[in-house]
């Protein structure tokens, strides 16, 4: 199996267009028409595919495709994890990420359970490079790194080099020059005396976007035209217009627009040429962006259609669903695999429990024959009464600084929300603020030409545009103004208080602080709210704690159980307030009802979840502090009750009930 995965990873670096020529693919179709179904078809669907490599992405997915069922149905696992490959990238030519890293899992799982490290190295190659194209960089450098010492220690220069050039590229994209710098002159320096142009592209390639990326432009120039000669010379047309692609870019950052639209253009058309989406994309925002530049709007418009429409392909909601399903399965795969070592570790464990249980019950005979020394052993035991009597001391101050800090926490929690919040205006302000740039620029040009009507124009759009930024400032303001009013210290004195204001404000606050955590993490939230309620007199940064502590354990419920779940979990928590009538002898009362889909709470675990540093949450995610603290604020400083109902699996509801006030 390594044979093949090899020989196909050496087929991609090697001249494409010679493999693609047509004599040869017609020949290799018509021994595919006239063989039998055994190994000898799935090669020869794999060769015909891999001549369409570079040229026909289309072309060589379908033939991988035939070849991977075939390799399936006779059960031929070398032509199977060769012919994932194959598809994974046509699938990433295509602009289809999803799929590219489903067929790439898939080669992935069958290196492991065949224990094949090298081939296991050069799968999370392709598997970090397709994530260094859908610009997640982090995760494409967890795979990487991961492989490169493997592959150097199997003597695999150039898959070595293939892997050296993208984590060099990520540490790029991430701002980290000197690790881009170290590992791109890697892959300069494993790749030295290998001849395949297509690798030399990519190297050249990088080493220009980092020189780019540090305003060295020179240095960017001379490499980048290194890559286009590698890429011409090659033929093959992915890396002819990515080269091309990176010298318009450079052109156009200079200022030389006439050069940047020549390189842009001869991009465009390979990439047309070859259906490359990503490519498309690339030099389809280029061009809209020089001629928008330029003035020339209709070319801008139309070239930002061609953008849209194949970011929407690429990029579009369907295709992050199907994203979110495969790195979901994926972590779940990388669970069961974590869970299996830690039942084996801990069965290890319980071994040693059982010889430590039968060395305390021979130590405890030993003791009990020594009862000679129990004068000495009482002494011993008043001393130690006396350091138990200091630790319970330390242990009270300990659990006053443990509140505090539970408290700060809390705060955290609402910042983290609140910065998630405003984000959205902010981006709008920069947004608006980068188009006034490009106007003014545009209005020098206007008045250089004595052209009074574009500058009324012009002068009508920043008039326009600087209103929305104050708009949009003002809401940036409002929402800063009107959250952190709620995270000040206290007066200590009950305030009349719109509860249904504040229940959507922090509903807001505890899930944007959720998805600042976590991206990925999504949930339906159902909001049922009295409008007949009014204010009640209440401590409103006690009770909003109260409240973000709950709404932050039903979005963590709910988000727990989405990572254990089929993908038919729909995450959902609900809030309601109602009028609950007379209630400890007052004719009004209010209730806060919080309910979640959740894991829920196991029956054995009900009666405790109030006391103090008890949780359910794995160890260093709580302190155990949270609902004691808003068990203690309902009850003592509202007069209220906090209870709960829950059955294990399907979810919990909270209860909050404060009586009297309501105007």
């Amino acid at each position: 199996m390594k044979n093949i995965c090899f020989t196909f990873f050496l087929s991609v670096l090697m001249n494409g267009h010679i493999l693609g020529q047509g004599s040869r693919v017609d020949s290799l179709l018509h021994q595919i028409e006239s063989s039998p179904e055994d190994t000898s078809r799935v090669l020869l669907l794999l060769e015909a595919g891999q001549s369409y490599y570079f040229s026909k992405p289309d072309s060589c997915l379908t033939l991988a495709l035939q070849g991977l069922e075939l390799a399936r149905k006779i059960e031929y696992t070398p032509g199977e994890v060769h012919a994932l490959e194959m598809a994974g990238e046509a699938y990433r030519f295509l602009g289809d990420y999803p799929k590219s890293l489903e067929m790439q899992f898939g080669a992935l799982q069958i290196y492991g359970e065949k224990k094949d490290q090298e081939g296991a190295a050069i799968a999370k190659g392709f598997i970090g490079f397709t994530y260094l194209e859908m610009g997640e960089y982090r995760q494409s450098l967890q795979y990487l790194l991961s492989a490169k010492p493997i592959l150097e220690k199997a003597n695999n220069t150039v898959s070595a080099s293939f892997v050296s050039s993208h984590i060099g590229s990520c540490y790029t994209m991430l701002s980290v020059p000197d690790s881009a710098k170290y590992y791109n002159q890697e892959a300069l320096r494993l790749m030295e005396f290998k001849a395949y142009p297509p690798l030399r592209t990519l190297v050249y390639s990088r080493l220009g976007d980092m020189y780019e990326k540090s305003g060295l432009f020179s240095e960017a120039l001379s490499w980048y035209h290194k890559s286009l000669y590698y890429s011409n010379l090659s033929g093959i047309k992915v890396n002819i217009s990515r080269s091309q692609k990176l010298l318009a870019n450079l052109f156009f950052k200079q200022g030389q627009t006439d050069s940047a639209i020549y390189y842009a253009r001869l991009a465009y058309a390979n990439s047309m040429f070859d259906l490359q989406k990503p490519h498309i994309l690339d030099a389809s925002l280029l061009l809209s962006e020089i001629f928008k530049r330029k003035g020339q709007i209709d070319s801008a418009y139309y070239y930002q259609g061609v953008a849209i429409s194949m970011k929407d392909s690429i990029y579009g909601v369907t295709q992050f669903r199907k994203l979110q399903l495969l790195m979901l399965e994926e972590q779940q795969r990388q669970q069961l695999i974590v869970q299996e070592q830690t039942a084996f570790r801990n069965k290890i464990k319980i071994a040693a429990l059982v010889l430590l249980l039968g060395f305390l019950g021979i130590l405890a005979a030993f003791q009990r024959r020594n009862n000679l020394h129990k004068q000495k052993i009482n002494q011993e035991l008043e001393i130690q009464k006396e350091n138990l009597e200091k630790t319970l001391s330390d242990l009270r101050s300990t659990q006053a600084q443990l509140i505090q800090s539970e408290k700060m926490a809390s705060l955290g929690e609402l910042t983290a929300g609140i910065a998630h919040e405003i984000q959205n205006p902010l981006n709008f302000v920069n947004n608006f603020a980068e188009i006034n740039n490009e106007l003014i620029e545009d209005l020098k040009e206007a008045s250089n030409q004595h052209d009074e009507r574009e500058i009324i124009r012009l002068a009508d759009q920043l008039q326009e545009n600087e209103a929305k930024i104050k708009l949009h400032g003002k809401r940036a303001d409002s929402i800063v103004k009107s959250m952190l009013q709620h995270s000040r210290a206290g007066s200590g004195m009950k305030e009349l208080t719109d509860i249904n204001k504040l229940v959507d404000e922090y509903v807001r606050l505890s899930f944007h602080g959720m998805r600042a955590k976590d991206k990925s993490f999504n949930a339906e939230i159902e909001l049922e709210l009295e409008p007949s309620l009014g204010k009640i007199n209440i401590l409103p940064q006690d009770f909003g704690r109260v409240l973000l502590n709950l709404l932050n354990n039903a979005f963590y419920s709910v988000n727990e159980k989405r990572k254990i779940s089929n993908e038919s979990f729909r995450p959902k928590v609900s809030i309601r307030t109602r009028k609950s009538g007379p209630w400890k002898g007052v004719p009004d009362s209010m209730q806060v009802i919080i309910a979640d889909n959740g894991n829920g709470i196991p029956v054995s675990f009900k009666e405790k979840i109030f006391q103090p540093f008890f949780t359910t949450k794995p160890t260093g995610v709580g302190t155990g502090l949270g609902l004691s603290l808003s068990y203690d604020i309902i009850t003592n400083g509202h007069d209220g009750s906090v209870t709960v109902e829950s059955k294990e699996g399907e979810g919990a509801e909270f209860i909050i009930q404060i009586p009297g006030g309501l105007k």
